[in-house]
Parts: structure tokens; C-alpha cells; sequence
């Protein structure tokens, strides 16, 4: 824990006013993320029929105990196809089960047969080596297939 403040001086160094004490606390560990399936289960075949896939994701700062701290988060598929929905925020999903994630085989095109991933990127707000642009960051995916039917 630190307690900081801001001295305001002139240009003599003299003090004129200070602003209140804030208590602020240093977490330096990567935020969490995990991400499943839950129609059918992780790892599993889908055809379109079968669309839209929901899950849900955990995005949340670790070690704080509280929420609403980490910086951003972005949802995408690999090989490139439709995006989950959401797609990326900056809230804190909370703990186990977090929020929900869907993704449509159908639309905005049909993704063709073929295995994807699902993947989770969480950043917090920390700032890294004193670096702007370098924050604490971690990742989880979840795989599935795409087969030909109906």
C-alpha cells in the first residue's frame, strides 16, 4: 500500500496547497482468463445447424479481490471467421462462471468445415517496466470444429 499526495509549489519552491492523501495498492500479476463452451462442450463438432455456439468467459484482475480492474479484453476466432459476441470490453466479468459469449457459424458468412478457436486476450491497467503500452496480460482459448450436415 502507498499513500500518495501532490505538493503544489511556486516557482520559489514555496508550498501553496497539497491535494488529500490517496491509498492506492500495486497489484503486478497477470489478470485471469478462461473461456468454455457451453453447448455440447469444449472441443466439440458443430455443423451450422447447430449455430449459434454459446460459452462463457471469466476476464478479472487477479489477486484484488474485487472487481471492475483490469483494462480490456478481446474476443476472436482463429483461422479468421465470424466474431463472438461480445467482441471486446473493459468490464470485469466477476468470477467463475463470468459472462456469456455466443458465436454465430451463420452470420455474417457461413464459416466453411474446418477447426477454429476461440480466443480469450485480458490485459489489466498495470503499467509494466515503467513503460506506457506494456501491461500485464494473459490468454485462454477453447477449440472446436466445424463439419459438413445439417
Amino acid at each position: 500500500m502507498y499513500n500518495l499526495w501532490l505538493e503544489i509549489a511556486d516557482l520559489a519552491d514555496n508550498v501553496l496547497g497539497r491535494t488529500m492523501n490517496y491509498l492506492i495498492q500495486l497489484v503486478n500479476t497477470a489478470p485471469n482468463a478462461a473461456i468454455h463452451i457451453d453447448s455440447g462442450g469444449d472441443c466439440k463438432q458443430f455443423t451450422t445447424a447447430q449455430s449459434p455456439i454459446n460459452g462463457h468467459f471469466v476476464a478479472t484482475e487477479s489477486g484484488t479481490g474485487t472487481t471492475g480492474q483490469i483494462g480490456h479484453y478481446d474476443l476472436g476466432t482463429l483461422p479468421s471467421g465470424n466474431a463472438p459476441s461480445p467482441s471486446s470490453g473493459i468490464s470485469d466479468t466477476g468470477p467463475a462462471p463470468g459472462a456469456a459469449w455466443s458465436l454465430s457459424l451463420t452470420s455474417p458468412t457461413v464459416m466453411q468445415p474446418c477447426g477454429y478457436v476461440v480466443e480469450l486476450d485480458v490485459w489489466d491497467n498495470t503499467i509494466v517496466d515503467s513503460a506506457p503500452g506494456n501491461w500485464n496480460g494473459n490468454s485462454a482459448a477453447v477449440g472446436f470444429c466445424v463439419v459438413s450436415g445439417s
